[in-house]
């Protein structure tokens, strides 16, 4: 009986932060003038080249931990995000702070949708 009624709190609460996430994104995406192909992201919990931090973060949220690398006059950011205990998943923004690469997006909670 205990199990059971644990089951059904953990239930509930991952419906709850799912629909939290969607509210962030169907928010971002009603108060910002976005091309198709990027509300579609957003709203999947999906990376695009090209995109802005603040449409990363709308779509897949904060990360954990940013890095910056600098070589001669380029500079590139690696956000960082943890997946459980060992995994990582990465978002790459360029020197125009837009983004040029990704990896491991799809193991992140609520994303790839």
């Amino acid at each position: 009986m205990r199990y059971l009624a644990l089951s059904l709190v953990v239930i509930l609460l991952a419906g709850c932060a799912s629909s939290r996430v969607e509210e962030r994104r169907a928010e971002y995406v009603s108060n910002y003038d976005l091309d198709k192909q990027t509300e579609r992201a957003i709203r999947d919990g999906r990376v695009l080249q090209g995109m802005y931090p603040e449409e990363v973060f709308a779509s897949i949220g904060e990360y954990d931990r940013r890095n910056t690398t600098v070589a001669g006059q380029s500079r590139q950011v690696q956000l960082v995000y943890e997946v459980g205990r060992t995994g990582q998943a990465y978002v790459y923004l360029d020197g125009s702070n837009r983004v040029v690469g990704y990896q491991n997006i799809c193991q992140l909670p609520f994303s790839c949708r």
